[in-house]
């Protein structure tokens, strides 16, 4: 996930993806976080 890192717009190594919900609405998808970063660090899962 290194290579993902210059993807991450969150700042805190989470790449996000908008996917539209059953419902209509829009929701974020967790594609990709970076090893060893604050996101990674916090318990962030994939």
């Amino acid at each position: 996930f290194s290579r993902m890192a210059k993807y991450d717009l969150t700042g805190v190594g989470i790449n996000l993806r908008e996917v539209d919900g059953e419902d209509g609405s829009t929701k974020l998808k967790v594609l990709g976080i970076v090893l060893g970063g604050p996101a990674h660090t916090a318990g962030v899962r994939q």
